[in-house]
């Protein structure tokens, strides 16, 4: 229930009678009912709306339909041209075309890196303590890629015919050791294939 608030304030010995009018009245609202308790109604909700009435529902702004943002290049001259998003996606995803040497010269360094490989087969036979004749090896095929610095990296060894796991093993620690002349342009794979040498019967 609203009630006036009368407040008595003594001021030099006079009694000053002030009515203060609850927030509603002095807006020239209607005063809020009492509930069954005799209580205010607490659950009037926001700028007096009850829960049982019904206030109106702002529509919503949006379509629904989305946005589409398009990439674009902007030239100071011709200004914003469109560019569809599927040549972008490809462009990023392309490859990144090889380096360049020069193949006389990279023929010479492969031809000197591989002669020594020959010794693999020898090194895992003195090993074995076995003739090298009895060591299983016979064609591979190399894979390295050649960095810009010249550095070889990524070796593989595939053995075409059967060989010797310690053979393969010896063969790819050679080739990570190995140095080129550094491509132009970016990094330089390679694939070769390598045969070695008949070896001898035992005696």
């Amino acid at each position: 229930m609203n009630k006036t608030t009368v407040r008595l304030i003594l001021c030099a010995g006079t009694v000053v009678v002030v009515a203060a009018l609850s927030p509603r009245l002095a807006h020239g609202q209607p005063p809020l009912s009492s509930g069954p308790g005799g209580a205010s109604d607490s659950a009037a909700g926001l700028n007096g709306l009850r829960p049982e009435q019904m206030g109106p529902v702002a529509g919503s702004s949006l379509d629904g339909t989305g946005t589409t943002i398009v990439p674009f290049q902007f030239d100071a001259m011709k200004g914003v041209s469109e560019l569809p998003v599927a040549g972008v996606a490809a462009a990023a995803l392309a490859p990144r075309p090889p380096g360049t040497v020069d193949q006389q010269v990279l023929a010479g360094e492969i031809a000197a890196r591989l002669e020594p490989l020959e010794d693999c087969r020898t090194l895992v036979a003195r090993r074995k303590q076995v003739v090298a004749s009895d060591v299983a090896a016979d064609h591979l095929t190399l894979r390295w890629i050649i960095a810009e610095t010249g550095r070889a990296f990524g070796a593989e060894v595939v053995a075409a015919t059967p060989t010797d796991d310690a053979v393969l093993d010896c063969v790819k620690r050679q080739m990570s050791d190995w140095t080129f002349s550094p491509p132009s342009g970016g990094p330089l794979p390679i694939e070769r294939g390598f045969t070695f040498r008949a070896s001898p019967p035992a005696r």
